[in-house]
């Protein structure tokens, strides 16, 4: 299945299958990243005469993972911003800013809340802009294409 046939395929699920698709992603990688290491430590045994695997990198595993579980993770994720967005107070460099700017936070779901506040404050261009990245990033994710229809952005 590729990026494109996953998004399709979650990108209307509900809370509850979300968190069942995450927890089920999340079990496997455990499972697998279990039997990686007790065959590693099974192979470097003074006994056994395999040449032992060598350590997956990981940072690329990593990478991975995060490639995998970032569409099924963003419509979850927009929809806490929007919460955010919706029940805190807009002040200059307030919260708002703190959370649209945050390395931490950084992902495509952080650069949709930044594109959701610089429409509220009027930014347009800068909210198109944003929005852009994302569907760059997402394509087909549901918010973002309506998000960038109500800002005047094109969607192929």
């Amino acid at each position: 299945m590729n990026r494109e046939e996953f998004n399709s395929a979650t990108g209307n699920l509900d809370d509850k299958a979300l968190r069942r698709v995450l927890w089920t992603i999340y079990w496997r990688a455990a499972r697998i990243c279990e039997s990686e290491s007790r065959a590693r430590s099974q192979s470097q045994r003074p006994d056994d005469s395999r040449a032992p695997k060598p350590a997956p990198d990981g940072a690329e595993l990593a990478r991975e993972v995060a490639d995998f579980v970032a569409p099924a993770i963003a419509p979850a994720m927009a929809q806490w911003y929007l919460y955010l967005l919706d029940n805190l107070d807009d002040t200059p460099d307030g919260v708002l800013d703190q959370i649209a700017q945050h390395t931490s936070l950084a992902g495509v779901e952080q650069t949709f809340f930044a594109a959701q506040l610089a429409l509220r404050r009027s930014e347009l261009a800068t909210a198109r802009q944003l929005v852009t990245e994302c569907l760059r990033t997402l394509p087909r994710h549901s918010q973002f294409r309506a998000f960038a229809a109500e800002v005047g952005v094109e969607t192929v």
